[in-house]
């Protein structure tokens, strides 16, 4: 919340006025006033000298944020049931935390996956426009698939480290546990785009003397292992999140708890739905390639499968 805010939210917890009565008041609804405590938005010019009448205050102060004397606001009563203090955003608690150093670290980072995908598009297509070799396309498309594979690793690396590594967590595995968090992660991902590449690479033989569709199979056996990885991180760093959660302690555990247990539209059952949606439209894209050749049709089950996914978001998209 900005000082404004903060100064808003302490005059009226000191009158003993809730959001609903001091809106009541101004004439104004109640989430107007919510969003001027936590800086969303500023009460218009002809609302200032009301608002400071009600709370015995000059304009000057509430523009301020503080009174002209900077004496603190007196301790706030218990809140009422009908409210809550305003919550500042996930981003801005994670913001707290972050040591000056890690941000440069974290822009190195960064710009270094997104340099390593720009190189990947620039090989796909260089090899494209300079030649119309179709093998040399599939190193092309492979190269892609590689410098695409380190540059999401360093951009999840980055993002997962940002945002758990510098909560004050008293738990002295925290560390450890998140090491291996981003290592499951990050190397299920990449067997997952390794195997992918391995089928790329692999249609470049297809059709020659003593190719056969056994050679697939270790890309298959990656993608495996790489889901395996993926699901087995998750799952174990989701169960010793719930087990910190409930031992935190201290003035910091709220905005640690709300940063650890945060929800997202994954948890919703529209979620669920889609990303099964989108499992079972690359299981038959698979399928109907390798069992019927149907590689250029094929694609299409993809837009399908986003459109349905679109719909099931309207209809079970809230929680």
């Amino acid at each position: 919340m900005n000082e404004f805010g903060n100064y808003l939210y302490a005059l009226r917890r000191k009158k003993g006025m809730t959001q609903q009565e001091l809106a009541d008041e101004l004439g104004v609804t109640n989430k107007a006033v919510s969003n001027w405590e936590t800086g969303e938005t500023f009460p218009e010019t002809k609302q200032l000298v009301p608002l400071a009448d009600i709370f015995g205050v000059s304009v000057d102060d509430l523009l301020r944020g503080r009174e002209s004397e900077a004496a603190p606001p007196d301790p706030e009563p218990a809140p009422k049931q009908d409210e809550q203090k305003p919550l500042p955003k996930k981003e801005e608690i994670i913001e707290k935390y972050l040591p000056y150093r890690w941000k440069k670290k974290f822009a190195v980072l960064i710009s270094i996956g997104v340099a390593l995908i720009l190189a990947g598009v620039i090989a796909v297509l260089s090899f494209s426009l300079a030649t119309e070799n179709e093998r040399l396309h599939i190193l092309g498309a492979c190269i892609l698939l590689g410098c695409v594979t380190l540059g999401v690793d360093f951009c999840m690396v980055a993002g997962m480290w940002q945002e758990n590594a510098f909560l004050p967590v008293s738990d002295e595995k925290w560390h450890k546990k998140l090491k291996q968090f981003i290592l499951f992660i990050s190397l299920g991902v990449s067997l997952i785009l390794l195997g992918v590449t391995v089928i790329v690479a692999c249609s470049a033989f297809d059709g020659m003397e003593g190719f056969s569709d056994a050679w697939y199979i270790p890309s298959f056996v990656l993608i495996a292992f790489g889901v395996v990885s993926t699901v087995y991180g998750g799952i174990t760093w989701d169960a010793y999140s719930k087990k910190v959660i409930a031992d935190l302690k201290g003035e910091d555990a709220e905005n640690v708890r709300r940063v650890l247990d945060h929800r997202d539209g994954h948890d919703t059952l529209g979620g669920k739905i889609c990303g099964a949606l989108m499992l079972l439209a690359t299981i038959l894209y698979l399928l109907l390639g390798f069992v019927w050749q149907l590689w250029h049709p094929g694609w299409i089950v993809f837009p399908v499968a986003a459109l349905l996914c679109a719909i099931v978001g309207i209809f079970f998209g809230k929680k």
